[in-house]
């Protein structure tokens, strides 16, 4: 629910809603000790333990963070302009921006949500096809196209 509430401070209108949203995802996710505690949930999952319903949140969670984060990387390498000293912010906001733009979502994905676990979460997941709504599905097969588009080194 606070991942949901997050995004929709961030796509909201109101210019103190999206600057709170920029601040709490720059403590949530782009701090140097960041507090997210997805990737923590995501490796204390084994079978049979925990509900499918539990296992559906923590999937879209996971495709709600994972959207979250490239829209705000899209976003603040768009708002920064070449002439903007990347050494010196002139206030939060730049500096948020800059810390975003900067952040490799791509590392973070790898390093926090690729393991043979949680691919293993998501294929027991997607063995109950037939039972799940339509948009885990959706989120499912998107975890599998992100996890495609990478190259595995040796």
């Amino acid at each position: 629910e606070m991942i949901h509430m997050l995004q929709n401070m961030y796509v909201s209108k109101d210019p103190t809603e999206r600057m709170m949203a920029l601040g709490l995802m720059d403590r949530i996710f782009y701090a140097h000790e960041a507090m997210d505690r997805l990737p923590k949930l995501l490796s204390r999952w084994t079978p049979g333990t925990y509900s499918r319903e539990y296992l559906c949140d923590l999937v879209e969670c996971t495709h709600v963070t994972l959207k979250l984060l490239d829209a705000n990387a899209e976003r603040c390498k768009s708002a920064l302009s070449d002439e903007t000293d990347r050494k010196r912010p002139n206030d939060a906001l730049e500096r948020m921006n800059i810390t975003a733009s900067e952040f490799d979502q791509n590392a973070y994905f790898m390093r926090k949500f690729v393991s043979n676990q949680i691919v293993f979460m998501h294929i027991q997941l997607l063995s109950r096809y037939s039972v799940n709504s339509p948009h885990v599905n959706r989120h499912i097969a998107a975890y599998f196209i992100r996890l495609c588009k990478f190259k595995i080194n040796k």
